[in-house]
Order: structure tokens, then C-alpha cells, then sequence
């Protein structure tokens, strides 16, 4: 995990909203999700529905 991805899940935790998540952090909802979903790959979980 990279400090983008943290910051993504906790944004995404608090904003409950890839769109607002990312725009809180200062990236795209597509750089986001694209983020989140590598670090699901590597730990092998579904951190959050979708």
C-alpha cells in the first residue's frame, strides 16, 4: 500500500463517493478507482462495494 491508495480509502470512508473522495484528495475518480482497485488486488479483498 502507497500513501495515494491510504489516503484514497480513507477520503472514500468519509465521503462514501469515488467522485467526492477523489476530488477531496486532489485526483480523478478514474485515477481513484483505478488506485483502489490495485491495492484490492494485491491484498486479495474487496475493500468496498461498488
Amino acid at each position: 500500500m502507497n500513501l495515494t491508495q491510504f489516503e484514497i480509502m480513507v477520503s472514500l470512508a468519509e465521503n462514501k463517493n469515488f467522485t467526492e473522495a477523489a476530488e477531496a484528495i486532489g485526483i480523478t475518480q478514474a485515477a481513484a478507482s483505478h488506485a483502489l482497485a490495485k491495492l484490492e488486488r494485491e491484498l486479495g479483498v474487496t475493500l468496498f462495494e461498488r
